[in-house]
């Protein structure tokens, strides 16, 4: 199991770093691996997140912890909201988060997981975009979705239309 070697605290008083950009940095810094990064309730402007392999961002519950910005999830992020007009990019782990813009999810190895997430898109033009392959359960999808590849979804309450490309490996709900 994982077990983080480091943990690093992100709010507006007795943390570590006010911002989670100066966190995310702190570690790329040190070269930290296996951190976790527990982030207080608020709301956290941000320009681009990329948080790598290795990284859990974890919020204090997705109506709680609100992320404006673009976030490029390679690792791992948990109970937090993203909230933006520019699309996120999904290919590590999301679980309870509450996603407020289009998504694109995915990767080549079929390392990217959701679960216990709700996909809303507030501005024009929302969709989730599925691509390669990836493993999705117990979500509620309130925006239009998009695919092609290998997708096991399942569990998943989809109030929207889903436009499904079927390339050389099919995409399928349970």
């Amino acid at each position: 199991d994982w077990e983080a070697q480091h943990v690093i605290t992100v709010g507006y008083s007795n943390a570590d770093f006010r911002n989670i950009d100066d966190a995310l940095n702190a570690v790329a810094i040190n070269g930290w691996i296996q951190v976790l990064i527990d982030v207080a309730p608020g709301i956290y402007p941000a320009g681009m997140l990329l948080i790598p392999p290795g990284v859990h961002v974890r919020g204090s519950g997705m109506n709680a912890t609100e992320i404006q910005g673009v976030v490029h999830i390679i690792g791992h992020l948990s109970k937090v909201k993203i909230s933006s007009p520019v699309s996120s990019i999904l290919e590590g782990n999301a679980s309870y988060c509450y996603f407020d813009c289009p998504v694109s999810a995915g990767d080549a190895l079929g390392n990217t997981t959701i679960s216990n997430c709700v996909f809303r898109d507030s501005g024009p033009g929302g969709s989730l975009t599925l691509l390669q392959t990836g493993r999705m359960s117990d979500c509620v999808i309130n925006i239009g979705v998009t695919g092609e590849g290998t997708w096991s979804i399942k569990n998943c309450e989809i109030n929207s239309r889903m436009a499904l490309q079927i390339m050389s490996s099919p995409m399928t709900q349970y």
